[in-house]
């Protein structure tokens, strides 16, 4: 998280361990939490000079908000024998926010009598996860330098949250009495969610004293879904119900990439020299759609 305006309260703690679980396992891992609280409160006065017109502007902003973060990892290597082994590194994090802002601003001509006015709040609640996890099998052959290893990982990541707004914006005649009132009020729903999985295949081969030649081959598939419902205020049905289709949308994406390459290196720690070629290719869908509908 950025640096934010305002004063801020910070609360972590977090710790380490690492322990060998067997004579072959070897376990290591971390957790942090942390929580923010963050007040920032902004007040405006403006005077704009024209000729012989002056023109005042007040406004008053407030925003509160609070974070939580829950993060662990772990890593855990199981060596089979000498020449088999499998790292397995997994990694969970939880995120929730929640926040208000305030905002009001006022026109005149003289400082006292409003000519116009706006007063907005905004609250948000939203909270998700991510899911990480890499399973690595690494073999070596008799001969040195010829190894193969294939690595699989997958991801997870959800967020979902809800927005409120309400507005209210006015007009006032030259004593002060409002003589146009607009109001403002909607819920908007998020929906984000995506999966990952890759594979990585890599195969190396020595060539003569000090080369070697490595083959790797690399697809992915994602799949991700953004969805956002947006609701006005029905004053008979006192509820959020009315679907504005305009403030609305839904999105599938289907994200998938095949890699593969081919290396060659030679050398030592001093002089090096490597050549090589990759291939990449990708495809990339998206399908968009809203439904009509009222709560």
């Amino acid at each position: 998280m950025g640096q934010q305006n305002g004063i801020s309260a910070t609360n972590a703690i977090g710790f380490n361990f690492s322990d060998v679980w067997a004579k072959k396992l070897t376990v290591s891992g971390s957790y942090f939490f942390n929580n923010s609280n963050n007040t920032n409160e902004q007040l405006t006065n403006r005077v704009t000079t024209l000729k012989d017109s002056n023109f005042y502007y007040k406004e008053n902003d407030l925003a509160k908000s609070k974070n939580y973060n829950n993060r662990l990892n772990l890593r855990l290597e199981y060596k089979i024998d000498s020449f088999n082994s499998i790292l397995i590194t997994p990694s969970l994090s939880f995120q929730k926010n929640n926040s208000a802002s305030q905002f009001s601003g006022i026109n005149s001509y003289d400082g006292i009598t409003p000519t116009s006015s706006a007063d907005n709040t905004i609250s948000t609640a939203t909270s998700g996860y991510n899911i990480n996890n890499n399973v690595l099998f690494r073999h070596s052959f008799a001969k040195r330098g010829r190894t193969i290893s294939l690595g699989i990982n997958t991801t997870l990541n959800k967020k979902n949250g809800d927005l409120y707004l309400v507005g209210n914006n006015k007009l006032y005649d030259s004593i002060g009495t409002a003589i146009q009132n607009s109001i403002q009020q909607q819920l908007t729903d998020n929906l984000a969610n995506s999966h990952t999985i890759s594979l990585n295949l890599a195969y190396t081969e020595p060539f003569g004293k000090k080369g070697q030649l490595q083959v790797n081959y690399n697809p992915s598939f994602t799949r991700s879904r953004a969805d956002q419902e947006t609701f006005l205020y029905d004053q008979a049905g006192q509820k959020y119900s009315l679907f504005d289709t305009s403030l609305s949308n839904k999105f599938n994406n289907n994200y998938n990439t095949q890699n593969g390459g081919i290396a060659y290196r030679v050398g030592d720690r001093d002089k090096q020299f490597s050549i090589g070629a990759n291939y990449h290719t990708q495809n990339f869908s998206v399908i968009s759609n809203f439904r009509k509908y009222q709560r």
